[in-house]
């Protein structure tokens, strides 16, 4: 049974470690869990703003029926930076209420998360229909704030030994490139694993298209995770700018220039140019739950027979035939 409205009466507390702002912290765009008296919980991007939590639900989702028979929800927003050692948490409770959809404050959301420019958004995240979306509201009656953070430890992983690019690493690095709203497309592996929905194998790196012009806002971003550039990898710029940490995570960025057109092209050197064309960068993915944007399945395939390929590719370029009707050549 739906229990009776209750006044809002907000209250923060910090607990542990030292204050940070927590405004500023929960402006980032980060994904909140949420969960419901069904029981349920799901990741959501959100909007915290006027004191309160904003996510989208719709038709298409069991939130809104889960929200009419019990509106208490509880929300935990955290992250854990490995490479500073911070750790911080953000909780909320209380009762969340349905209100109609608000166009400007899906903007103001789906900016957080996918840059200013509505033209790079995926299809299906541009005009939203009014009918089909809400918006949840959640004004916390408690909210607390705790920083867990811990002074770094060194890796003990053996000098020289690669770690590789694992989920929370490319979150990571996302995240970076989110909050400095440079727009990427996932390639590679990760790119591959993307359009399957889900990790299925390890990787040594992860592969990023990005616009040329964006190359130093994205370095310097990344710094602040430990990565710098790597001057000795063949091929290196124009081709590839390829980023390191010292614990062996890597970031290889594809630059490519975008003409008129929408159609991107990596310069490879001496004359030579790799084609990224738009209707190939229409891709659409998830890492985690977190959509990305990223190369579709057909350019995988053109890119990934330029090449002799490893077994790996072999089998990525099977899974993406098999999910998604491709035709390969013989071998694979």
């Amino acid at each position: 049974m739906r229990r009776g409205p209750k006044s809002v009466i907000q209250t923060t507390t910090m607990a542990r470690g030292d204050p940070f702002d927590v405004d500023a912290y929960l402006a980032q765009p980060l994904v909140a869990r949420v969960a419901t008296a069904a029981p349920t919980v799901r990741p959501v991007w959100f909007l915290w703003e006027e004191g309160a939590f904003w996510w989208i639900t719709g038709s298409y989702a069991r939130l809104p029926e889960f929200l009419a028979e019990d509106p208490r929800v509880a929300l935990v927003v955290d992250t854990c930076d490995l490479d500073s050692g911070e750790v911080l948490q953000v909780s909320a409770r209380g009762e969340a209420e349905l209100v109609p959809f608000d166009a400007a404050r899906a903007r103001r959301k789906l900016a957080r998360y996918l840059g200013s420019d509505e033209a790079r958004w995926p299809p299906t995240f541009r005009g939203l229909d009014l009918d089909d979306h809400r918006f949840v509201r959640l004004v916390p009656r408690r909210l607390t704030a705790k920083n867990l953070s811990y002074p770094r430890v060194a890796s003990a992983r053996p000098s020289g030994t690669a770690r590789g690019m694992d989920a929370n690493d490319v979150l990571l690095v996302l995240d970076r490139l989110d909050q400095s709203q440079i727009p990427f497309w996932v390639d590679g592996g990760w790119g591959v694993d993307a359009l399957l929905g889900g990790q299925t194998r390890s990787h040594e790196d992860l592969d990023l298209v990005i616009a040329r012009s964006d190359c130093p806002r994205a370095e310097a971003a990344l710094a602040e995770s430990g990565f710098s550039h790597d001057p000795s990898v063949e091929p290196g710029l124009p081709a590839r700018l390829v980023l390191r940490a010292a614990d062996g995570r890597r970031v290889d960025l594809h630059p490519i220039v975008i003409d008129a057109g929408g159609d991107g092209w990596q310069e490879l050197g001496a004359g030579a140019w790799g084609a990224y064309p738009a209707d190939g960068l229409t891709g659409e993915g998830l890492v985690e739950e977190r959509p990305v944007r990223c190369v579709t399945p057909q350019l995988q395939l053109r890119h990934h027979l330029g090449y002799p390929p490893a077994e790996s590719d072999r089998r990525d370029l099977r899974l993406l035939a098999e999910t998604f009707g491709l035709a390969l050549p013989p071998g694979f």
